[in-house]
C-alpha cells in the first residue's frame, strides 16, 4: 500500500485527499479512519433514525456559533431560496406535531380561509399564510388563523368568557351584532410617521 493511500472503514483503500481531516490529529489531512462518502452516508442514516436528536445538535451548535449558523443559514436561503423556505416550513409546523400533510389537509378543510372570520389570508410576508392555532395549556392544534384572528384571540386571552363581553361592549356602544365588516389585516398606517413626525396616540 503506497503511503498516500490508505484503508477505510469500509475496507477499501483510498487516497487520503478523500479523507476528512482530523482535528485532533496534527498530522492534517487524511487522519480520520472515515472516508467522505462514508461520512456523509453515515450522517444521512443517523439523522433519518433519529431526526430529533439531530435537530437538537445543529440547534445547539448554532448557539454556539451564532455568527457561523447565521452566515450558514444566508448562504443556504441564497443557494436555494425554496428548498430553505420549505424546511423552516417543516420544522415550524414540527412544533405542533404536524406535518406539511396535515396542514395541507387542514387548509382544504376550510377551503383555504381562517376558521373564524372566513376570509382567505391577505397581505404579506407572514400575512400571506394561515398560522396553526393551538391551545397554550394543552398543546392541542385546534385550527388555522389568520394573523388578525390569531393575534385577537391572544389579545383577549383565550377566554371564553371575555369574548362574549367584547361583543357586548360593542353592541352597547352601537356596533350591531350582524355587522359582518372585517378588521383590515394590515392596519392603516399613521399620518404622523408618515410625515415623519413623532406620533402621540
Amino acid at each position: 500500500m503506497e503511503h498516500h493511500t490508505r484503508r477505510c472503514r469500509c475496507q477499501t483503500v483510498k487516497s487520503y485527499s478523500e479523507f476528512l481531516r482530523d482535528k485532533n490529529n496534527r498530522g492534517g489531512v487524511g487522519n480520520s479512519a472515515v472516508c467522505k462518502r462514508c461520512n456523509s452516508l453515515r450522517n444521512t442514516e443517523r439523522q433519518q433514525n433519529q431526526p430529533d436528536k439531530r435537530r437538537q445538535q445543529s440547534r445547539n451548535w448554532a448557539k454556539r456559533h451564532p455568527e457561523n449558523g447565521r452566515k450558514a443559514s444566508r448562504a443556504w436561503k441564497q443557494r436555494d431560496p425554496e428548498g430553505y423556505k420549505a424546511l423552516q416550513r417543516k420544522w415550524s409546523l414540527a412544533e405542533y406535531g404536524l406535518t406539511t400533510q396535515d396542514y395541507d389537509r387542514m387548509l382544504a378543510a376550510q377551503q383555504g380561509s381562517c376558521a373564524i372570520c372566513r376570509e382567505p389570508p391577505t397581505g404579506k410576508r407572514a400575512n400571506q399564510v394561515l398560522h396553526v392555532d393551538h391551545d397554550h395549556i394543552t398543546g392541542k392544534v385546534r385550527a388555522l388563523l389568520c394573523v388578525s384572528c390569531n393575534h385577537g384571540l391572544g389579545k383577549m386571552k383565550d377566554s371564553p368568557a371575555l369574548l362574549p363581553r367584547a361583543a357586548a361592549y360593542l353592541e352597547e356602544h352601537g356596533q350591531p351584532a350582524n355587522d359582518n365588516r372585517l378588521e383590515a389585516t394590515e392596519p392603516e398606517p399613521c399620518p404622523a410617521h408618515q410625515e415623519g413626525r413623532r406620533c402621540t396616540n
